[in-house]
């Protein structure tokens, strides 16, 4: 592997950032010595930007990306793979509820014509959430003919040379679906590997009910491109 970029899509995450940047920058050397570590800080209303900030003076291989206001996980996404500047790049939450040793899985897989994307074993989220989320991933595998164990999963590894390829649409939380999507589409090839899912260590999820009609929205809007 010829370098790694690390990408955390960062809004509001006051509470977990400084764990989750600093774990990253402790982890990810003992697998590749050419990295950098991107955080897009999406328009975050907290002290988010003040945090990364001060990690900034701290360390050196840490990238920051600011949006003035939040535009979403689709945009916030985009904009660390524009600025990405390394082979491939791995993108996983801020909220630290993944442990960041398992890229070690991944990192043997990586080739220029393939994806590797997780799948959250022990979902430590509400049944309500859980189910919701089987009933999208039939609902993409029935219309698409995409059959993945777990799509929005916030682990995975891409080539950097797929968003030369593919322009990403979607502003919101339809973006790992598109993504993958617009990837089959190319001819990439998809590898699943499963991934313990952590408890939430402070603050709460940004997900709510009414994201399900913002990515159904999306997936009517977005799929007669693909």
């Amino acid at each position: 592997m010829r370098g790694l970029t690390i990408l955390f899509p960062c809004y509001n995450e006051e509470a977990t950032i400084e764990y989750v940047i600093t774990q990253a920058l402790s982890i990810i050397p003992e697998y590749c010595n050419d990295y950098e570590i991107i955080v897009v800080n999406d328009g975050s209303t907290d002290r988010s930007a003040e945090i990364l900030s001060s990690l900034v003076l701290k360390y050196n291989d840490i990238k920051i990306i600011n949006h003035k206001k939040n535009k979403g996980k689709g945009a916030a996404l985009a904009s660390g793979f524009e600025n990405s500047t390394k082979e491939f790049i791995f993108y996983t939450d801020a909220d630290g509820q993944q442990n960041l040793h398992e890229i070690e899985k991944f990192l043997p897989w990586a080739k220029n014509d393939r994806i590797i994307i997780g799948y959250r074993q022990g979902r430590k989220d509400s049944m309500m959430r859980i189910f919701a989320s089987r009933v999208y991933h039939f609902l993409i595998g029935f219309i698409f003919n995409l059959w993945v164990k777990d799509i929005s999963c916030p682990f995975k590894l891409f080539p950097k040379e797929l968003f030369d390829r593919i322009k990403i649409d979607s502003k919101f939380f339809f973006v790992d679906t598109e993504i993958l999507l617009k990837a089959k589409k190319e001819g990439y090839r998809i590898k699943e590997i499963g991934v313990p899912h952590l408890p939430r260590r402070a603050g709460k999820s940004k997900v709510g009910w009414k994201h399900i009609f913002i990515t159904l929205n999306e997936l009517i809007r977005i799929s007669p491109r693909i």
